[in-house]
Order: C-alpha cells, then structure tokens, then sequence
C-alpha cells in the first residue's frame, strides 16, 4: 500500500486538538513508562518487537535470554541479553541445529503480523473506540516528506522534542500493509492508547485491565506487564 491509499483510509486532523489531552497526562522523565504513556489507565504492558531468523520467522526475547543464560524481565534490554560485543546471534534448541538471527528488533515501529495481532485484539476486546482512532506519524522518522504543505494540519507537539502528524481512521491494520506502522495509536474515547517510540525496540499500551491481559496471554505477541514507574531506557535492565 501506498502513501496515496493511506490517505484513502485516513484523513489528516488537527494533531493540537485530537492529542491535546495527552501531554498534561504524561511526565517527564525519559525512558518511563509515564513519559510515554498518559498516567490514568487501569493497566499497562510492554510489548517486546520480536528478532527475525533466517526464514523470517519471529525470535522471542525469552529465547534469546535462555540461549545466553540471562533473565527475562519486564525492563529486560536487548544489548543486555544478547552481550554487547555479539555482532551476530547463533542460536539452538527447537529448530534441530544452529540458527543465525539476521535481523535484530526493529526500533520505533511494530512490524506487521505484530500489529495485526494487537490491532485484531482491540478490535474483538474493546468495545468503544475502535471505529475511528487516531494514528500519530512521528516526523523524526521522515513522514513529513510524504505529504503535501497544503495536506497538514497542525502537528501534535509532545514532551521529548517528539512531534507527530496525526491521522484519523479505522483500527485496520490492513492501512498499514506495506508501509511503516505509526507510531502512535490511541482510541477517539482515549479508552486506550499504544506508543512505538522511535528510540525503543518495544511498544507501550495503556488501557484497562482486561485489554492489557490479552495483550499478555496472546500466542503471537510477547508481552509483559509494566508499571507507570518501570523504565525501557538503556540503563533500565539490572538483573541482567
């Protein structure tokens, strides 16, 4: 899919108006989850991106964790696990031999089958605010340039020096195949609300208890519960 269906599935909004709610609910402390995720919700979890095989088959961050002995957590970090000076990750066990990881996770941005999973979830789980959400395009990772001057609306400015292009749309992840997932994703009754930031392999979600624990027992998605106060920066993992 193309820039132009995008813009068939979604209309450009006020990003000021739509997302002014969320700064106020956020703090600002970076790497938190309360930095990234309005305070309030019921509930919240980590979405872990997953690594990618030769195949192009998902890798839990659990297996990694195992294969080199470390502990997986809900503040685990991916250099932690994997030891810094691996510039590449063999691994073993279920797939009868060894397995080289070609890919590591991707950072700010779900990959697809992810947001399917998580989106499809929503979808089934929620039961408002599932038929226009909002989707926030971080302009860090070059969303400005696939639109007209004449196309934008203001932009949605949030702690961090991160600012968005918002959209409004239906929570398909069907708009997003083929192109990069966004990198916001909140509910038009701000029931929930799912943040990609461009600087963490993981996705943050906010919402009530019942959304968040379907997120955690889903089969394709690893996922952990976090606290408001638990933090993914880089200096976050000390078990490991």
């Amino acid at each position: 899919m193309n820039g132009m269906m995008l813009r068939d599935e979604c209309e450009v909004v006020d990003g000021a108006v739509a997302g002014g709610w969320i700064a106020h609910r956020l703090s600002s402390e970076f790497g938190l989850v309360r930095s990234h995720v309005p305070n309030d919700y019921e509930a919240y979890c980590r979405i872990f991106h997953p690594a990618w095989d030769l195949n192009g088959r998902p890798v839990r961050w659990g297996t990694v964790a195992e294969h080199f002995g470390r502990t997986m957590h809900k503040e685990a970090q991916w250099e932690s696990l994997v030891r810094r000076t691996a510039s590449r990750l063999i691994l073993g066990g279920e797939m009868q031999g060894e397995l080289t990881m070609t890919q590591h996770p991707i950072v700010g941005e779900l990959d697809y089958d992810s947001l399917n999973a998580l989106l499809g979830l929503i979808g089934t789980r929620s039961h408002q605010g599932t038929e226009n959400c909002y989707f926030g395009l971080s302009i860090i990772e070059g969303w400005l340039d696939h639109f007209a001057e004449d196309e934008l609306e203001p932009l949605l400015t949030l702690p961090n020096e991160r600012t968005y292009i918002v959209m409004k749309g239906p929570l398909s992840p069907a708009v997003w195949r083929g192109i990069q997932s966004p990198n916001l994703i909140w509910a038009d009754d701000q029931s929930w609300y799912a943040i990609s930031d461009v600087d963490f392999d993981s996705t943050l979600f906010g919402g009530n208890q019942e959304l968040v624990g379907g997120i955690i027992g889903h089969p394709f998605l690893e996922a952990w519960q976090v606290e408001p106060g638990d933090s993914l920066a880089s200096d976050a993992d000390m078990v490991n």
